[in-house]
């Protein structure tokens, strides 16, 4: 497979990914645009899109409560808890987990020490897990719940 088309195979998950982030079409569209602005025409390959695209995505600040409606329309359910991180939590499952990021590199995007990166997604991690089994475990710290407006409720869950 050549670049071209690994980098076109990879605009869907780039698209996905900076959704998931930003929280909103028209922000997941800029970050995917900025990605491919930023790839180095002598080097276009898939991966290099997906972190370029990440890249904007993180550095894109928006009122993120009143635009995740839109993404939650989109995603599939599997991905609707994620939303409900808390943004620093979010960016740091998004690249260690979904991305299968090196924690080095994630902490490079994210401008932060490796140390708190791996702090965070233990925080994003024992958050998920709460939610998932309908908090019968210990809540998480204040600052590491989930934003206020968005509640496990409105997602179905009951």
């Amino acid at each position: 497979m050549t670049c071209e088309n690994e980098v076109l195979e990879s605009m869907p998950k780039a698209f996905c990914i900076a959704l998931i982030l930003t929280g909103n079409v028209d922000g997941a569209e800029a970050a995917v645009l900025r990605g491919i602005a930023a790839l180095d025409s002598n080097y276009i390959c898939g991966h290099h899109l997906i972190r370029q695209t990440s890249i904007a995505a993180i550095g894109r600040h928006l009122d993120f409560l009143n635009q995740a409606e839109q993404a939650l329309s989109i995603l599939p359910p599997e991905l609707y808890r994620v939303l409900l991180l808390a943004p620093k939590l979010r960016h740091c499952f998004v690249l260690r987990i979904l991305l299968g990021m090196t924690p080095k590199l994630s902490a490079e995007i994210l401008g932060r020490p490796v140390l708190e990166v791996d702090d965070a997604l233990g925080a994003a991690l024992r958050s998920l897990a709460v939610a998932g089994d309908g908090g019968s475990n210990a809540q998480p710290k204040p600052d590491e719940q989930t934003p206020r407006g968005l509640e496990l409720v409105r997602l179905g869950k009951k």
